[in-house]
């Protein structure tokens, strides 16, 4: 009898906030707004970081959109892009899914297991460093 699979889809049985629905482009990316959604508990695999074009041909070359997300992170001064692919209830899925399905085909790509709460920490930080100071004077 094979295994259950315990890997989640994205984009199958994991919230998507209202106000990222509707109009959306299928074909791009998840969001910030889809990876604020997530639980905290849950874990994901980072597979790459750098410039946004290449976060965005990386996705499109490897057939990713299905299960990818990407947010913006900083490196000095400079934005950085990462993606990260799936969502997984433990660490324990998440490392069984590093060597299956799609990511068999990522040569060159070691996926990094994070836990959607250090994700989230990093999108919250850039969003209040961009947010204007409320005690400026």
């Amino acid at each position: 009898m094979p295994a259950p699979r315990t890997e989640v889809p994205a984009r199958q049985g994991a919230p998507v906030p209202a106000s990222s629905a509707g109009d959306q482009d299928t074909t791009a990316p998840r969001r910030e707004p889809w990876l604020l959604a997530q639980a905290p508990e849950a874990y994901t695999l980072q597979l790459l970081a750098s410039n946004e074009a290449r976060i965005l041909d990386f996705i499109a070359e490897h057939g990713l959109q299905d299960g990818a997300a990407v947010f913006q992170s900083r490196a000095g001064e400079q934005p950085l892009f990462v993606v990260v692919y799936g969502v997984y209830a433990t660490r324990e899925e998440a490392t069984r899914a590093m060597g299956r399905g799609v990511l068999q085909g990522l040569l060159g790509v070691t996926p990094w297991i994070r836990p959607f709460r250090d994700i989230q920490a990093v999108i919250a930080g850039l969003d209040q460093a961009r947010s204007p100071a409320s005690n400026s004077m």
